[in-house]
């Protein structure tokens, strides 16, 4: 686990991806805040310090991509370093995916998360803290495939490293049918 995510802001409408992502997080000590929509996702992030967010990308108000542009601005105008940003997104949308990765979001989950997705992000997480406390520069990006192929191969951006988690499901209210 990564020492330094103790705050996490996690941002998701739908009140039971809110329950099942919040249980999956829980099993890597941290406090989470949750808000259900993209204003007040901002309004949340802006003055306080989150180690980690966790943005759904189909939010009301203002959606996830728009959220996470007008924090990244807000940071880079108050010289604050951005904490890493996820995308969460039920749709595979390789156009969106790969925006989301050029704009500095340093992964895209695709929902329904699975334990192994949030251990492998954390792990990841952790592994790039080690990096960076070794050098001034922060690696290229890679991709990591949950177990199915990778969608990107690469990407390029200078943001830190990514971890893709790919999965094959459309979602349902109860539960996830392979496709």
């Amino acid at each position: 686990m990564s020492k330094s995510i103790k705050r996490i802001l996690l941002v998701e409408d739908e009140l039971e991806s809110q329950i099942i992502i919040e249980l999956l997080l829980n099993r890597h000590p941290s406090q989470i805040d949750i808000v259900s929509d993209g204003l007040t996702a901002l309004q949340k992030a802006c003055p306080k310090s989150y180690d980690c967010i966790f943005m759904d990308l189909g939010l009301p108000k203002l959606g996830g991509i728009q959220a996470f542009m007008t924090i990244k601005d807000v940071f880079k105008t108050r010289a604050l370093i951005l904490p890493p940003v996820i995308a969460m997104t039920e749709f595979i949308n390789y156009p969106l995916i790969e925006q989301c990765f050029e704009l500095g979001m340093v992964s895209v989950l695709f929902k329904p998360l699975k334990e192994r997705h949030i251990d492998q992000l954390f792990a990841r997480l952790a592994e790039l803290e080690k990096k960076n406390e070794r050098s001034n520069h922060a690696p290229k990006n890679t991709v990591i495939s949950t177990g199915h192929k990778p969608i990107l191969k690469s990407v390029k951006s200078d943001s830190e490293p990514c971890l893709l988690g790919v999965q094959r499901y459309s979602s349902f209210l109860m539960g996830a049918k392979r496709l």
